[in-house]
């Protein structure tokens, strides 16, 4: 496989793998477990959840203003989007004053892992390699991108966390 100059990073490269996954699950929801139930999440309401795990905890208009510069939606969309995230059981709440402070019911990471593991399942039979490889093999990444990768799937062979 050759490899081009004006690479990206590895960086984007997970970020454009985490897309791709995103889009399917758009079509094809997944499903993810949080306190003994299933959630549906899609694609705006991953957006939604990503602010609330960087917010930590915050208001419905915390939310709206952390989003309003990467999309043209309107508070009432980001509050419709809360409150099915609220009934779905991803999001909770408490009241104070006035206002309804939201958080996270289950961490990013666990989300995306499970997500992330359940469309190799899908679509790769659980194969790592062979979904890489689509990636690699269709895009421009350079030698350092290939060397971090394996760095990181070295680093976790040696770990003896390869055989998850």
């Amino acid at each position: 496989m050759a490899l081009r100059s004006g690479a990206i990073a590895v960086d984007e490269l997970l970020d454009r793998i985490t897309h791709v996954i995103q889009l399917y699950y758009s079509c094809n929801p997944n499903c993810f477990p949080m306190s003994n139930k299933s959630v549906n999440i899609s694609d705006a309401e991953w957006v939604v959840m990503r602010a609330v795990w960087s917010l930590n905890e915050a208001t419905s208009t915390k939310i709206f203003e952390f989003l309003e510069e990467d999309t043209d939606w309107s508070p009432r969309t980001v509050r419709t989007m809360i409150g099915r995230l609220v009934k779905k059981g991803a999001l909770e709440f408490r009241e104070e004053g006035r206002e309804y402070i939201y958080r996270a019911t289950i961490d990013e990471k666990s989300s995306e892992q499970l997500v992330s593991r359940n469309f190799l399942d899908r679509i790769f039979d659980g194969r790592l390699a062979p979904f890489v490889a689509s990636f690699v093999e269709s895009g421009n990444y350079s030698d350092e991108d290939i060397a971090e990768l394996k760095r990181i799937v070295e680093q976790h062979s040696a770990d003896g966390r390869g055989n998850a």
